[in-house]
Parts: structure tokens; C-alpha cells; sequence
């Protein structure tokens, strides 16, 4: 630790001051980066919050005559002010994770691309196995944000009570909004789950990115996915004839609310987390510039 403050201290000693200022700027503003992931879970969770006040506050869900505390949240965003609320707030999830992406993805390809040539049974290269693999993350998370998007931008009819009471038709914004929320959820557990497999089976043992080097990692992400499979706990809590359920008076709105909540909690985390891996590109592409630089100092010095 010491030796590795001595070696930051001479690296900075051997630059000027105002490059030294641009240095840790530079510094900075690739660690915000890093930590976007979670930044946006903290923008989902209070777009959903936000939208959760909001509904409640102005007795939107009147209809259902006071049985619905933790609805879908899909029922906090048809009307009003819930409304404009998702029509913001998931788009810009969306949008940001889209900004981030294509430095991820390429700071994978970068961290394996080690030109493999061993050729599998099939007759096909490693490297381009990793990098089908890769394609199927990108197209996966891209699909699953769009869907996202379309999720927020078309909330269900404002007429909601009067098509839960039958009364009235489901629209097209509704079947749009249903399909999207479905397709979201459909890839985003492709992309968690082709994720574990490019961690198990298509890094190799020195890449970050394996799935011993970074376990921590891994395993919560292997967490997340499975609990979108098995939320056994909830249904069971959850169950009609289940004690807790009576004791709570939730309605089959409330439980159906409470599952989706825990599948959104699962999926959100999982992309959280990639602030791991972003974390360590970061850290890994400043230890490297420093030895850059400190190798062009040695070597200047040298010559002079």
C-alpha cells in the first residue's frame, strides 16, 4: 500500500500542476461514471415512489374502495400527475442505461480480447464465441430498454376503472403497455442469465469478468436471476388463504403489486451491480495510464 501511494506520488511529481488538476478530473469523472448503474436504481426506485405518492395522494384508486396499498405499478402511472411521472422518469432510465452501454460493452471486448486462436470442436474461434456472446448482451438490453421506455411513454388508459369493472375496452395504449412491461421482463432475464454464461464459460481464468475472479459479483447476480424464477416466499405470503395476507387485507391487486415489486427489485439490482465491473475498468484504466506515463518519464529522464 505504501509502495503504491510512493509510486501515485512520483507520477504526479512528474507532471505539471494544471496537468496534474486535469489528471484528477479526469479521475473523477470516470469513477461517476462507474457508479451511474446504481445512480439509476436510485432514479427508478423514486420514479416508482414518486408516482406511488402521487396516485395515492390525489384518491385515484378510489374505485377499487380502499383495498389496493401496493398495487401494480403500472396502476401508479395511468392518470394524473403518476402519470407524467413514468412518462419521465422510466424514459430516462432507459436513455441513460443507453448512454452507458456501448463504454461497457467495449470495456468488455478490452478486457477479453486476447487474441484466442485455440479453436473449439465446432471449428469456431473462442474470440468469436465471446463476441456472439456479447452481441446476445447488447441486443438483449437494448430490447428490454426500449420496452422500457415504451413502458413509461404509453401508460394504461386513463379509463382504468372502467375496464377493471368491465366496462369498458381495453385500448390500444393498454395492449402496448402490457406487451412492452412483458417484453422487458422476457429480456432482461435473457440478458442475466447470457451474462452468467459469459462469466462461467466464455471468459478465461485471468479475465476480471470470470466468474472466480469476481464472485461477489456473480453471485448476486446469480441471486437476482434466480429469484425472478422462484418467488415461492411472496407467493406463499401471499396466497389467498395465507394468514398474513388476511391480517393485511390485500386484495388481489396488492399481491399481484407485491410480486411485480420483488421481480423489479431482482432485475434493477442485477444491472446495479454492473457498477462492479464498471469499477474495476476504471481503477484498471488508471493504474495502466500511470504506468504509461511513469514509463515515458523513466525514459525521457534517460535520454536527457
Amino acid at each position: 500500500m505504501i509502495e503504491s501511494q510512493g509510486q501515485h506520488s512520483l507520477y504526479l511529481t512528474a507532471i505539471p500542476s494544471s496537468s496534474a488538476m486535469n489528471y484528477y478530473r479526469k479521475e473523477w469523472k470516470r469513477k461517476v461514471f462507474a457508479l451511474l448503474p446504481l445512480g439509476i436504481l436510485v432514479i427508478a426506485f423514486a420514479t416508482i415512489l414518486a408516482a406511488y405518492r402521487a396516485t395515492f395522494s390525489t384518491n385515484l384508486l378510489d374505485f377499487q374502495q380502499g383495498r389496493v396499498k401496493t398495487p401494480p405499478i403500472s396502476m401508479l402511472m395511468f392518470d394524473g400527475a403518476g402519470r407524467r411521472i413514468g412518462q419521465v422518469g422510466f424514459p430516462l432510465v432507459s436513455w441513460l442505461f443507453g448512454w452507458i452501454s456501448p463504454t461497457f460493452y467495449r470495456a468488455i471486448l478490452d478486457e477479453t480480447s486476447d487474441n484466442s486462436t485455440g479453436q473449439l470442436r465446432d471449428g469456431v474461434t473462442i474470440q468469436k464465441k465471446r463476441q456472439k456472446t456479447v452481441r446476445i448482451l447488447k441486443v438483449s438490453s437494448t430490447i428490454a430498454f426500449v420496452c422500457l421506455a415504451l413502458v413509461g411513454a404509453i401508460p394504461l388508459q386513463a379509463n382504468l376503472s372502467q375496464v377493471m369493472q368491465r366496462q369498458a375496452p381495453m385500448t390500444m395504449d393498454s395492449i402496448i403497455h402490457q406487451s412492452a412491461a412483458a417484453l422487458f421482463f422476457l429480456f432482461c432475464i435473457i440478458h442475466m442469465a447470457t451474462w452468467l454464461f459469459f462469466c462461467r464459460f466464455r471468459a478465461s481464468a485471468h479475465h476480471y469478468f470470470y466468474y472466480q475472479n469476481s464472485p461477489v459479483s456473480f453471485r448476486f447476480k446469480a441471486t437476482c436471476l434466480i429469484l425472478c424464477f422462484f418467488p415461492l416466499p411472496t407467493a406463499f405470503l401471499l396466497h389467498p388463504i395465507s394468514p398474513l395476507r388476511k391480517g393485511l387485507a390485500l386484495s388481489e391487486a396488492d399481491a399481484g403489486g407485491i410480486t411485480q415489486y420483488a421481480l423489479v427489485a431482482c432485475v434493477s439490482s442485477f444491472f446495479a451491480s454492473y457498477s462492479l465491473e464498471m469499477w474495476h475498468h476504471v481503477t484498471n484504466d488508471s493504474e495502466n495510464e500511470k504506468i504509461r506515463k511513469q514509463t515515458t518519464s523513466s525514459n525521457t529522464t534517460k535520454l536527457e
